[in-house]
């Protein structure tokens, strides 16, 4: 992977709860499909999708936020 983006994401993915911790890095560190988090971590593949999409959610609105701190909009 790109070490900018890993340096920059990696904090936020640590903000996040365990259980969508160990999605992201299953997912993404280990390049798991779903169907293989679902079965080693016991949910289906549906919850590890909506766990997945929440944290995405969430690392996106820490992206929005930390954009806007250091550059305020000004009208």
């Amino acid at each position: 992977g790109c070490p900018i983006a890993i340096s920059l994401l990696k904090p936020m993915v640590d903000k996040l709860p365990s259980l969508q911790r160990k999605l992201v890095r299953l997912r993404f560190w280990e390049n798991k499909n779903y169907d293989e988090i679902g079965y080693e971590l016991g949910l289906t593949r549906r919850k590890v999708q909506s766990l997945l999409e929440k944290s995405f959610t969430q690392i996106r609105e820490e992206l929005v936020s930390e954009l806007y701190e250091e550059e305020p909009i000004t009208a």
